[in-house]
């Protein structure tokens, strides 16, 4: 199996502006709240890149065993956006289920350009999504990824 190193970049000049998506339930004052841990948000979502690229369950070796390949990526990603959302569907209290504050980070990993071409190289897009715990002030990863292709 090919290993890559992946590493947060800025966003590239070419790709759309960076988007914060907020549900109104949730609020501005808890998304501040989240804020405050940005920097272990961003470590948890380099470790989540990085485990889900080297999964051989979800990612190939090369393009010709499919999508996503590793030989496609440049081992770059950016944050596209971020979404806040209040999960409170009408079937929740019929299943016991309460509602429930959740936000997920929006990335985009590079694919290589062989020609030289540095526009538009989104390649993989991964969600992370994480539970936020506002009565503890706290957030939680539980390895939940959604992947696109870009």
């Amino acid at each position: 199996m090919n290993t890559i190193a992946m590493r947060l970049i800025s966003t590239p000049a070419w790709a759309k502006p960076f988007r914060r998506s907020i549900d109104p339930r949730f609020g501005e004052d808890e998304v501040q709240r989240v804020l405050l841990h940005h920097d272990a948000i961003l470590m948890t979502v380099q470790e989540a890149v990085r485990k889900y690229v080297e999964d051989p369950a979800l990612t190939f070796d090369t393009r010709a065993e499919g999508f996503p390949s590793r030989d496609r990526l440049s081992g770059e990603y950016y944050i596209a956006g971020e979404s806040y959302l209040l999960q409170d569907e009408p079937w929740f209290q019929k299943i016991g289920r309460k509602p429930g504050c959740r936000f997920s980070v929006l990335v985009h990993c590079l694919e290589t350009c062989p020609g030289g071409n540095s526009e538009d190289r989104d390649y993989l897009g991964l969600e992370i999504h994480f539970a936020w715990l506002p009565e503890t002030g706290a957030f939680a990863y539980l390895g939940d990824i959604d992947s696109s292709s870009i």
